[in-house]
């Protein structure tokens, strides 16, 4: 902030948000957690770039990381039993989209003007559910061979919860 490196600022406050998320309320954490904020406030009021160009560089620091995920995971399809496949997907991949997606609305929702032609329904439809699903299917019909159905069915059943 300092710096007025505010690509920067940003993309560490991402990488921030998921350990405060998990452990924000503790106590040794709180003092972390209200710097953060305090510093996610004033880097609201400094902005002076246009916001919708922050907000995609931001969705392209966001994808990029995304991606990367999604590549790790294909890689764990024959590595990894059904359960641990979908828990590596659900608290990964699905925990990340969570996260940026939250801190685009704190980041950026209330900050584009109603007139910029930005859709928020279709901003994240690029942002890999599909490979997710398609990968989680093709696990599945790999393990259909296996017989203990039960397993097929806990891993669906963590996997739609998410």
């Amino acid at each position: 902030m300092e710096e007025k490196n505010y690509i920067q600022a940003t993309q560490d406050y991402l990488h921030a948000q998921r350990v405060l998320q998990q452990y924000g309320d503790l106590p040794s954490f709180q003092g972390i957690k209200a710097d953060c904020e305090f510093i996610l406030k004033e880097l609201k009021m400094e902005l002076k770039e246009p916001a919708k160009e922050l907000c995609l560089e931001f969705l392209s620091c966001a994808e990029k990381r995304l991606s990367e995920q999604l590549v790790m995971l294909k890689d764990q399809i024959e590595q990894r039993d059904i359960i641990e496949f979908v828990d590596l997907g659900c608290s990964g991949f699905l925990s990340d989209l969570c996260l940026v997606v939250a801190s685009f609305h704190d980041m950026f929702i209330n900050r584009v003007n109603n007139s910029d032609d930005v859709e928020y329904s279709e901003i994240f439809e690029n942002f890999g559910a599909v490979e997710l699903d398609s990968f989680v299917k093709c696990k599945v019909d790999s393990e259909q061979d296996v017989g203990d159905t039960s397993i097929l069915v806990q891993a669906l059943d963590r996997f739609i919860d998410e």
